[in-house]
């Protein structure tokens, strides 16, 4: 092994001396080359020469011409011709004009025949050769030379110099003389050579580059050493100690013959033997010489450090191989025991990954079993609830008892319905059901819904139409009952933890990037003056069985509601987040968007009557859509006044911004001196108007006079003058009603102005808390109001009100039901006053006309497992009028339709043996589903179709997909309801009529 590492050693040995002598062949070789690379710019300076002899052609020089032909030309060759830092034109009268670079900047350098011992720098332009600035007198002195304008045997013959330039660096110029002339001269500087060489290796040895006179152009030195070279030869000198240098050598040629190889010589500098190698070289046509001297002891020393160097690797090398494959057993070993590990580990995940599966999957099942049957246990309490509350007395404490017992069974099975939709949702397999609606009537419904909740908490609720697009997008298509379902859920917890103020909804439609270009977001907010959520809280008010509880409020919940809305909401394809409110405001703003399919084209039409647009809705769309038709074209709508009375600061300002938009002047009364104020203006204006009516007639002759009465009478029936409204409608909130001296002022004012027109509408509501603590069939009469208004005063509740003015025909739509007040009944006003008193209830259907048995002579067959269900669907369907049947499973029901249809002789549509069959869908021995399609194949063979109707617990899209898969007809919710089953029958039978 020891005799393997010395042959090794003296290989390597051999090696480095080849090594070095490689090395310093090479260095000779880049040394030559790099050299090689810096050629003249001869022909750069030969074209430049030729196209300014073409320019001048013979012309006297004088410096305007110079200017004018020769300096753009050098300022061209100076700023394209490559590492050229002076261009020089020299004439043979004295003229010179030069250009050149001085740390990023271009000076002009210039001198005239008048006064040839003087020149003048002046800065240029550097990107178009402008002089500007003032000349400057310069200390540079021309050299001029008459033999550098001599032309060579052949004509005009470019030849190298090495000069200082303008800028007192060493150039390397290339010359070119211009017959009767003068001279071109190109330069780049002699840094370019150091540039050259200083990225060069040249393995430990030194460089001295220098022209045959001298001139050195690179030099990496050499301690105590001194290099001089003159024509080809070069001297060496020597530091002594007393600091004197002495010859050494002299006059060394370095001009080699043609093929013949470099000579050294040995020198000993400092103890250190070198060996000096030198040839002539052309640097950019300068005639040059280079000098390398290389330590030769050196080379010596390195191959013995690396010898040694190499033997302690040689070394290191063993002992890192035996440690390395050491380490590597032990790794391996390791690594297999963490497979193992991980195996075991991985088999056990997996087998409990399997059993959690299993059991989520068993939970599942179960879960939808016992959900099944809690709420069809629901739905049967429900339904003896209310057998029970048609038999005790009314308003007795049983009663109480049974309907406080019927609230809690509906909030268990909302519940369980809750939890139910969020597994659903969280298991994907929630889908949405998409179907036209009118988006606009679905957010009033739902805040039409709250309101009286609201109101009994002292919470004004509102509808808000922001910027009414809403109105011009209302008909979209979509999931509507799983927005109702966000809505609802919002709305709700907001009423919840809000104890005054207000909670609004709004809405705006707003254009998106979307592959359909029908698609529209809609951005809704519930926007409520509760509490408030801190901001810490707000990223988990969307987590699961997360309650924010605040104490104030004193609210708790299950905390599964927003985290359904968010469910929902992204899987309509928008996001739900709380929206930070302004200083000083309190509440909570919740923020989502949904993207519905507008039914009517997108468009961004303008109005054709040229009304003023409210982001995409002009005027004339909200009066065509709330069906307020003026009387004619040329009716002025600044004619009419409303005058509000509200007891809600959000409301006042919803409800003027939504009249003004119309184009109807609104003023807002907060109090009731504000109402008494408003009416003496009015009044006051009123007087003034009729004072000068009467002056003008009284200085007016007859023709006159009659035209100033009808201009009288065109107030009355609805022309407005310049300064008095025509039509007064005074709008006066139940909440805040009038005292009984602005109850006065209101009766005067009516009574008073017998020429304007003047309504007064009181919005009035059974739930509403009244500012005194009189009964309202006491305050009611105090005030004298033409209509009584109940529903909340937003939306078409609003627009229903405005239907009052003249110039909407002075009417409330025909779905309004009209009944006489009860002031009226009670003969608590005037006769003259009777004729005028209407109460008007929105949306209050009458009562329903039709017979009391709408059932009479039809058959119904009703199925279903549960014997309560059954009696209570059997009691209420016999009430109809209607002869029952009923059955406890799906085979029996298919078995007693198959015996009726095989018995009878004739079956038709006319003659069917069953009307109507209600049909439960989940049921022991055969379904709900399967009995359908055993059914509808046998009224295939006759040609017939019973109406089924499907009644389930909870109405879930799979369940609608298998209701119709299976044939029914129609879909019934548990607990039964006689109105849905009538309505149904009703939609059946136009069904089969068309």
């Amino acid at each position: 092994m020891v005799t393997e590492v010395c042959l090794k050693i003296n290989q390597f040995e051999h090696i480095i001396v080849l090594q070095a002598d490689e090395a310093r062949n090479k260095t000779i070789r880049d040394v030559e080359n790099a050299t090689s690379m810096l050629h003249p710019l001869n022909s750069s300076a030969l074209n430049l020469a030729t196209v300014l002899s073409a320019k001048l052609n013979g012309t006297a020089l004088t410096f305007p011409i110079i200017q004018a032909n020769i300096a753009p030309s050098l300022f061209q060759a100076l700023t394209t011709i490559p590492r050229v830092t002076e261009v020089e034109f020299m004439g043979l009268d004295s003229w010179e004009f030069s250009y050149y670079r001085n740390d990023e900047q271009t000076f002009a350098f210039f001198s005239n025949s008048s006064a040839p011992s003087t020149s003048y720098t002046q800065p240029v332009n550097r990107d178009t050769g402008k002089l500007f600035g003032e000349a400057v007198e310069s200390n540079y002195t021309i050299a001029f030379n008459s033999t550098r304008f001599v032309e060579g045997p052949r004509g005009i013959l470019p030849y190298p110099s090495l000069e200082t330039g303008k800028n007192q660096d060493l150039l390397f110029k290339s010359n070119v003389p211009m017959v009767g002339m003068g001279l071109i001269s190109i330069g780049f500087p002699a840094d370019e050579v150091k540039n050259q060489f200083s990225h060069l290796d040249f393995h430990g040895s030194h460089l001295h580059l220098a022209s045959n006179d001298g001139q050195v152009l690179f030099e990496k030195e050499l301690a105590d050493t001194q290099i001089f070279v003159y024509n080809g030869t070069y001297s060496l000198k020597l530091k002594k100690q007393n600091g004197a240098y002495e010859d050494v050598v002299s006059n060394v040629s370095c001009k080699l013959e043609d093929d013949a190889d470099l000579e050294h010589l040995d020198v000993k500098i400092n103890e250190k033997k070198h060996k000096f190698y030198c040839s002539t070289v052309d640097v950019a046509g300068i005639d040059s010489v280079y000098v390398l001297a290389f330590p030769e002891d050196g080379n010596e020393a390195a191959a013995h450090k690396s010898s040694m160097l190499a033997i302690m690797l040689l070394v290191l090398t063993l002992v890192g191989s035996v440690v390395s494959l050491c380490l590597f057993f032990f790794l391996i070993l390791k690594a297999a025991r963490r497979e193992i590990v991980l195996c075991d580990a991985l088999i056990k995940q997996k087998e409990s990954t399997q059993q959690a599966e299993r059991k989520s999957m068993s939970k599942t099942n179960a879960f939808a079993t016992y959900s099944h049957d809690l709420r069809a246990s629901l739905t049967a309490i429900t339904c003896l609830i209310q057998l029970c509350r048609e038999d005790v007395v009314p308003n007795s404490q049983l009663a109480a008892n049974l309907s406080q017992l019927d609230t809690y069974v509906h909030d268990l099975l909302g519940l369980l319905n809750t939890v139910l939709d969020k597994s659903k949702t969280e298991a994907g397999k929630t889908e949405l059901v998409e179907e036209e609606f009118n988006l606009e009537q679905v957010l009033e419904d739902v805040v039409d819904m709250y309101y009286p909740v609201g109101v009994k908490k002292g919470i004004d609720v509102i509808f808000d139409q922001c910027d009414f697009s809403i109105i011009k997008f209302r008909h979209v298509r979509g999931d509507r009952r799983r927005l109702k379902e966000i809505l609802e859920n919002l709305l709700s917890n907001a009423i919840k933890f809000t104890t005054e103020g207000h909670v609004v909804v709004r809405c705006i439609a707003r254009k998106t990037i979307h592959e359909n270009p029908n698609c529209m977001e809609f951005v809704f907010e519930v926007d409520d003056t509760g509490c408030g959520i801190p901001k810490e809280r707000r990223k988990s008010v969307f987590e699961n069985y997360v309650q924010i509880t605040v104490a104030a409020a004193g609210q708790q919940g299950w905390g599964l509601g927003l985290g359904i809305v968010q469910s929902l909401v992204r899987l309509m394809g928008g996001e739900i987040r709380i929206v930070d409110k302004e200083n000083g405001e309190k509440g909570t703003c919740f923020r989502f968007s949904v993207f519905l399919t507008v039914c009517n084209p997108v468009s961004t039409v303008m109005d054709e009557d040229g009304n003023h647009m409210q982001n995409g809705v002009s005027s004339s769309d909200l009066l065509h859509y709330f069906d307020l038709h003026v009387r004619s074209p040329n009716t002025r709508l600044e004619g009419s006044h409303v005058v509000l009375l509200l007891a809600s600061k959000e409301r006042r300002k919803i409800s003027k911004r939504a009249i003004e938009n119309i184009g109807i002047k609104v003023t807002v009364a907060e109090t009731d001196k504000d109402l008494r104020r408003i009416l003496y203006k009015i009044k006051e204006k009123m007087d003034h108007f009729q004072l000068n009516l009467h002056e003008k007639s009284e200085s007016s002759p007859p023709d006159c006079l009659s035209a100033s009465s009808n201009s009288n009478s065109g107030l009355n029936e609805g022309h407005s003058g310049a300064t008095v409204q025509n039509f007064i409608l005074i709008v006066i909130d139940a909440a805040i009603g009038p005292s009984l001296e602005a109850s006065a002022a209101l009766s005067s004012f009516k009574k008073e102005t017998r020429n304007l027109q003047c309504k007064v509408v009181y919005w009035d509501n059974p739930i509403i808390p009244r500012r005194n603590s009189r009964d309202v069939k006491e305050q009611r009469p105090l005030i004298p109001c033409d209509y009584i208004l109940k529903k909340p005063l937003h939306g078409s509740g609003l627009y229903g009100v405005l239907r009052l003015l003249p110039v909407f025909h002075g009417a409330f739509p025909p779905e309004s039901s009209i009944v006489k007040a009860e002031a009226l009944q009670k003969g608590k006003i005037s006769t003259d006053e009777k004729q005028e008193l209407q109460e008007i209830v929105i949306h209050d259907p009458a009562a329903d006309q039709s017979s009391p048995n709408p059932l009479k002579g039809k058959s119904v067959l009703v199925v279903d497992d549960l014997e309560v269900l059954r009696r209570v669907a059997s009691t209420r369907i016999s009430k109809l009028g209607a002869r029952v049947e009923v059955c406890e499973n799906g085979k029996e029901a298919f078995d007693k339709v198959y015996k009726v249809l095989n018995d009878e002789k004739e079956i038709n549509q006319e003659t069917l043996p069953y009307d109507f069959i209600i049909m439960d869908c989940e049921m022991p021995v055969m379904d709900g589903y399967e009995a359908t399609r055993l059914i509808r194949k046998e009224e295939k063979i006759h040609g017939i179709h019973i109406p089924i109707f499907a009644l389930t617990a909870h109405a879930m899209p799979e369940e609608r997909r298998k209701i119709v898969d299976a044939g029914m007809d129609f879909h019934l919710c548990k607990p039964f309801d006689a109105d849905k089953l009538m309505d149904a029958i009703r939609d059946i039978e136009r069904k089969f009529k068309h």
